[in-house]
């Protein structure tokens, strides 16, 4: 869970890299989903608790090859992707928070 205290865009572009000699843009985004406005408390200078506007959402972070040509519409195949994608995030968010141990025999108990 992300909280921001900026109301986040649903789909965020971290970076984008064109290779000329392969023809390939390759992009870094995020799909930003269960957007929910909240408020969260902190303590002013002065010590008083102050209550402010901000915004929890569940973030998945991706990177995509396209071909160079397609450059122009990375925007609305994200925005495709997006809404097919985010449903299948919304269904599987329960298995992010399954813990893994740390350490582990294959062999089981001994």
């Amino acid at each position: 869970m992300v909280v921001s205290t900026e109301k986040p865009k649903q789909i965020y572009i971290f970076d984008i890299k064109d290779d000329i000699k392969r023809g390939k843009t390759l992009v870094k985004y995020a799909f930003r989903y269960n957007i929910e406005s909240t408020t969260i408390e902190h303590e002013n200078e002065q010590g008083e608790i102050e209550e402010t506007q901000a915004w929890q959402y569940e973030e998945y972070i991706s990177e995509q090859e396209f071909d160079l040509f397609l450059k122009d519409s990375i925007v609305d195949i994200l925005s495709s992707l997006y809404t097919e994608i985010v449903p299948k995030l919304e269904r599987l968010q329960n298995y992010a928070s399954v813990e893994l141990p740390r350490e582990f025999d294959i062999e089981g108990d001994e």
